[in-house]
């Protein structure tokens, strides 16, 4: 059974950060996992951090600045610039471990983390690989297929302030050419994946939606997947 923990994780401007560590002994690679736009560490990632952790790696999963049991104001707030600067305290904070191999890390991001994931990556030469699942990584191209508002106020913003929320059911679009993962609809991870340098592996998951990766019959599979990169590499 797993020795899992609770940890504390201090940011550079002065933020601690809640997460939870999954031991798989000694000196093993460990995978640093951040939940999506919304939810807290709680939400799915358990149960994928599980599933790396029988397979021999550690994981670290822990809530962003400003949701779950981490600091910051305001609350419920999501600024991916930030939360990207946070990666690198987080590794910091993994590669001192003594369970963890700190030439042996992966950032792992999903959605929105996703998208911070693969910026964080770019920042880190250190870094032994990133897992980006259902990425979401421009917001010009999501302003594009959504419709982008002609003007947003963002310095006049209160707790009484009105928020809206589109929705949009047809923002998953299955990818035809490619041989078997789901993105979010052009959110641009096509491009991202293309401008990457390699080595690098795109798997496509054929007739799955946005949030169908993570429970449910396609979970084994994309787990399956993400192993078999993890094997790749280390």
């Amino acid at each position: 059974m797993a020795a899992v923990r609770d940890v504390d994780i201090l940011t550079y401007d002065g933020l601690k950060l809640k997460g939870t560590f999954y031991s798989a002994g000694p000196n093993k690679p460990c995978i640093v996992m951040s939940h999506a736009f919304s939810g807290h560490r709680d939400h799915f990632l358990p149960e994928l951090a599980a599933k790396f952790n029988e397979a021999g790696y550690g994981a670290l999963v822990y809530d962003n600045r400003c949701w779950g049991d981490s600091e910051g104001l305001l609350r419920c707030e999501a600024d991916p610039v930030k939360q990207t600067r946070d990666y690198l305290d987080i590794f910091n904070f993994a590669a001192a471990l003594p369970e963890v191999d700190p030439t042996k890390i992966v950032y792992w991001g999903s959605s929105l983390s996703g998208g911070n994931a693969i910026c964080a990556a770019a920042m880190n030469k250190s870094l032994a690989g990133i897992i980006s699942q259902v990425p979401f990584v421009s917001g010009g191209s999501m302003a594009r297929i959504t419709g982008a508002p002609k003007s947003l106020l963002v310095s006049h913003r209160t707790l009484n302030s009105e928020i809206q929320i589109p929705i949009y059911p047809n923002s998953v679009e299955e990818v035809r050419d490619g041989t078997t993962k789901a993105i979010l609809k052009d959110a641009g991870a096509l491009e991202a994946f293309e401008k990457a340098l390699q080595p690098k592996t795109l798997k496509i998951v054929k007739g799955t939606g946005h949030f169908d990766l993570y429970y449910g019959k396609r979970f084994q599979e994309v787990v399956d997947m993400q192993l078999e990169f993890l094997k790749s590499i280390f």
